[in-house]
């Protein structure tokens, strides 16, 4: 129910060792967040943003919700301490670890929208360069470090999709694998198969550069930023520095 126990964690477990360890519940916490599009007075809200809850800044298990039609989101329970909030939205900067603040009340979780960079990379001669990765480093109006990379946000969008599955029931199937329901699909050569009941999220595809050399990246975290190229033919390679608004779209040639 509403009551929860403080992650036990660092529990240390020799060879052949048998440890019993107690769990103690108490009456947890909720949080209540909403998030929204900039911190203007008029700001509208942001719907179907993805929202994780972690104790400590660091949890094995955070917690997940989506934002409704106004941007709010209700997540818990959890154990008194430390919490903080992240939360990422199509077209918008993810925004990571937010406090919580002990007292409660309402968080709010203020989204910059994102830009886009594009360009063309050639060699030293002037001619396209095509098949080159592109990686968008720098660093953003605060000062914090940018490091952009479609494939990191993938990673991060399985995890959510993975987290909101509610648990595969444990059915007892004897000796010969036999399954419930409907035989799944066999695969026929390289081929991953979802988790049952899970998501199906479209891979993001690499900033790669096309024939003719040219790329566009997006989203891209505003800031001061640089394109960093990489080709398995030629030497890494770093743009000139532009400034991107959020929102905006800038331009840069690299070689």
């Amino acid at each position: 129910g509403d009551r929860v126990s403080p992650i036990e964690l660092g529990v240390m477990l020799g060879r052949g060792e048998e440890k019993e360890v107690v769990l103690r519940l108490h009456p947890g916490r909720f949080v209540s967040a909403r998030t929204m599009d900039g911190d203007a007075f008029d700001a509208s809200p942001v719907p179907a943003a993805r929202v994780s809850l972690a104790e400590a800044g660091v949890s094995p298990f955070p917690l997940e919700g989506t934002t409704d039609k106004e941007g709010r989101v209700r997540l818990g329970p959890i154990a008194s301490g430390p919490a903080f909030l992240s939360a990422r939205a199509e077209g918008f900067v993810p925004r990571a670890l937010t406090p919580v603040p002990e007292e409660g009340g309402a968080v709010t979780l203020v989204l910059v929208r994102a830009g886009v960079l594009s360009g063309r990379v050639v060699d030293a001669r002037g001619f396209p360069v095509d098949g080159a990765s592109i990686e968008i480093i720098g660093t953003d109006p605060g000062g914090a470090p940018i490091d952009d990379d479609p494939r990191r946000s993938e990673l991060r969008e399985a995890h959510f999709d993975a987290a909101l599955v509610a648990p595969r029931p444990l059915i007892p199937s004897g000796e010969l694998g036999v399954v419930p329901g409907p035989v799944p699909p066999i695969p026929h050569g390289f081929f991953l198969a979802p988790a049952s009941g899970a998501p199906k999220s479209s891979l993001s595809e690499p900033w790669v550069t096309r024939n003719d050399g040219s790329f566009r990246a997006s989203p891209v975290t505003p800031g001061r930023i640089r394109a960093l190229v990489r080709h398995p033919q030629y030497v890494e390679a770093l743009s000139d520095a532009v400034s991107l608004a959020p929102g905006g779209e800038a331009s840069e040639i690299g070689r």
